[in-house]
């Protein structure tokens, strides 16, 4: 379905008169939507009551940089796809329909990625984590708008691998957790990245530069994570990988429970001053009206 609704608007956005295409790629993209919530909302969902949902996780440590390296990842990828349609039509002056092309090659290479990637060790991801970096750099320093579609089917089918560990390595760290709970935190990560990288493209919505900079940046993290803490795919030995895992782990916690605390107690001072303030402005006002009732 996804090759047909890309495939669609890009038929459609080079078709279409200039001034209706949009107003009518919408409408009707609206509808479509609204089928998909109405046919969603008749699932029968019964057979998920009930089920009974640990209150715990085992190795809390690889969940945490599982769960890091997915949101960096994640995080880099939605920036990437923020500023790389405005720079491709505003800077390099593409056609409009080229960034529909653009959307379809990336399903056609996500499936193909899909397949492909199915197949693989856990060890050759590493050369997706790895081929991450090249697709900002690629995007930003290409000047002919229609080799685009080529780093976007690279990007694709990288990201494809890429994401394909992360949710793996998710979902055998959480079994114990069961579909719903790994499902809704799977959904968290993934709003979460997306919440994380709308400030970038409303801040530096012009300076390209920066937000192809700040993708790279982004990227290189979570490439850096996940040869470093993810012992599946580490580039160190599998005891030093679980050992950073565990170290940046407990200095995470660590720094969480200290602003934790140092919150509460500013709130409380904050509270403290506030009502000092106030009894302070309520005997002033007493005063002056003891004062007035005297004549003074």
């Amino acid at each position: 379905m996804s090759i047909i609704g890309s495939a669609a608007a890009m038929m459609m956005l080079a078709i279409l008169p200039r001034d209706l295409k949009f107003a009518i790629i919408f409408v009707t993209g609206s509808m479509i939507g609204l089928l998909a919530t109405l046919t969603l909302s008749t699932a029968d969902m019964r057979h998920l009551e009930g089920i009974k949902v640990p209150k715990s996780v085992g190795k809390p440590e690889q969940m945490f940089s599982i769960s890091s390296f997915l949101l960096t990842m994640l995080t880099s990828s939605n920036l990437l796809g923020i500023v790389w349609t405005p720079y491709l039509m505003g800077v390099l002056g593409a056609p409009d329909y080229l960034a529909a092309a653009m959307n379809f090659v990336s399903t056609i290479f996500g499936i193909m990625g899909s397949f492909f990637w199915a197949r693989r060790s856990l060890r050759s991801f590493r050369l997706a984590i790895g081929s991450l970096m090249l697709v900002p750099i690629a995007a930003f320093i290409t000047p002919i708008p229609t080799a685009h579609l080529g780093i976007t089917a690279f990007g694709t089918f990288m990201f494809t691998g890429a994401n394909f560990l992360g949710n793996f390595l998710f979902a055998r760290y959480l079994r114990e957790f069961g579909a719903v709970r790994s499902s809704i935190m799977l959904s968290m990560l993934t709003n979460l990245s997306q919440l994380l990288a709308t400030p970038f493209g409303m801040l530096f919505s012009q300076d390209y530069m920066l937000l192809f900079a700040s993708v790279i940046f982004i990227r290189l993290l979570s490439v850096i994570l996940a040869f470093l803490t993810v012992p599946e795919v580490a580039a160190v030995p599998e005891e030093v990988a679980r050992t950073y895992s565990q170290l940046i782990y407990t200095n995470s916690l660590m720094g969480y429970s200290y602003i934790l605390e140092t919150s509460k107690e500013v709130i409380a001072l904050t509270v403290r001053l506030l009502a000092l303030a106030t009894v302070l402005a309520l005997l002033y006002i007493l005063y002056k009206f003891i004062f007035f009732l005297a004549g003074v």
